[in-house]
């Protein structure tokens, strides 16, 4: 699903200058998009948000600290069936949102429903958004 989002977003005008996946299997991914093994340390450059777009049973491998370092604006999971109260520990996101995209999203006709108890104003604004 992360992988349908994101070839929509760059479809749709998003710099692909401007992205970072960490795949640890080395997993092609559409041109100009940054890839590494694994999470950079937080002194290698701030993300203003990171989308957790792996299975579920993969969080275990961000419970060691992988992003601990970091302070995204938005930390956003698109993973089924996990709790916010869940993701809150693993950085020092501003916001903590679940997404629950449907899988037309790759074509800009699906629906995305979001969730945040953790939300702001500032947050739910687009205009506050960066690329």
């Amino acid at each position: 699903m992360g992988g349908a989002m994101l070839r929509r977003w760059l479809a749709a005008g998003m710099e692909a200058r401007h992205v970072t996946v960490v795949s640890p299997s080395g997993r092609a991914m559409p041109d100009g998009v940054r890839v590494v093994p694994a999470v950079p340390a937080a002194e290698e450059g701030a993300y203003d948000v990171i989308l957790l777009g792996l299975k579920p049973q993969q969080l275990r491998s961000l419970s060691g600290g992988a992003i601990a370092g970091h302070a995204p604006r938005l930390l956003v999971s698109i993973l089924a069936g996990v709790e916010e109260a869940t993701l809150a520990p693993l950085c020092r996101a501003g916001a903590v949102v679940r997404a629950m995209p449907n899988l037309p999203v790759a074509i800009g006709k699906g629906v995305v429903a979001l969730h945040s108890s953790t939300a702001d104003e500032s947050v739910r604004d687009e205009r506050g958004s960066t690329t």
